[in-house]
């Protein structure tokens, strides 16, 4: 759950300090994320990979991986990404319709979740040592985290 709540809120800090070059990290957006990785992400992350393995095996097989992935991928992965949009919007307090975010914006983060974390974890389900696993994971997640806070947090509509 502090590794969780740590990556998360890392990439938060990153968001805002490094892609939105806000002057000062808006702390009760940074608190109400830090919340979502402690609580959601850390929590349900250790017991749902631990899962996986239970389910598919820990022995590393091309058919194990990729099990592994598409259930990560296609049953956790689309209402978890709703999940931290909707943590983002109402824990902020922010303006405007969440139903209309969803609609801008939500498939287009689900995309860019694709095309880093399937080749993520294509690579960390076959090839890394469960032992080495969470780290690599953790190295990629603070890269995620930082795409996801600013893409919850702003528009990623071209139009506006």
């Amino acid at each position: 759950m502090v590794t969780g709540l740590s990556l998360v809120g890392m990439g938060d800090a990153f968001a805002q300090k490094f892609i939105e070059k806000q002057e000062k990290i808006d702390k009760g957006r940074f608190l109400n994320i830090l919340g979502y990785g402690g609580l959601v992400s850390g929590g349900v992350g250790h017991f749902w990979y631990k899962g996986l393995d239970a389910l598919f095996g820990s022995k590393i097989t091309l058919v194990s991986t990729l099990k592994k992935i598409l259930v990560d991928q296609f049953l956790l992965t689309p209402p978890e990404i709703a999940i931290y949009m909707a943590w983002a919007h109402f824990g902020t307090r922010k303006q405007g319709s969440f139903v209309k975010k969803l609609k801008d914006d939500y498939w287009e983060i689900l995309i860019v979740n694709y095309k880093l974390w399937i080749p993520t974890q294509c690579i960390n389900f076959y090839l890394i040592p469960e032992k080495h696993r969470v780290l690599f994971q953790c190295i990629v997640m603070v890269i995620w985290a930082t795409f996801l806070s600013y893409a919850s947090h702003n528009s990623l509509s071209i139009e506006e």
